[in-house]
């Protein structure tokens, strides 16, 4: 994990026979830095899920290149160690009550 790991935790609050029950759910997010046309960087916060979800297209679709599909090999590997070590990390200190949305 690093600083540009987090989540994006919701609360799902019910009413039930007078009773109000919370489920929590985990969203694991990540941030980018990606190149500017103007010479700079933009960071932009994205789902861990949705970019492992990207490689995987863009695994597919480089089936001719095999130099690009082992670099997006590694980057698939390497957001779902992320991934991975932020549900390890809860686990670890006891909460096993919330539910990692993948």
């Amino acid at each position: 994990m690093s600083t540009q790991d987090s989540i994006i935790l919701k609360a799902h609050l019910n009413k039930r026979d007078g009773r109000v029950t919370a489920e929590y759910s985990i969203i694991p997010i990540t941030t980018l830095n990606t190149a500017d046309p103007r010479g700079g960087r933009d960071i932009q916060t994205v789902s861990i899920n949705a970019e492992i979800e990207k490689l995987n297209e863009e695994f597919a679709s480089a089936s001719a290149n095999e130099t690009r599909r082992r670099i997006i090999l590694e980057r698939i590997r390497f957001f779902e160690t992320r991934r991975n070590t932020i549900r390890h990390a809860f686990e670890l200190n006891g909460v096993s009550d919330i539910k990692f949305l993948e």
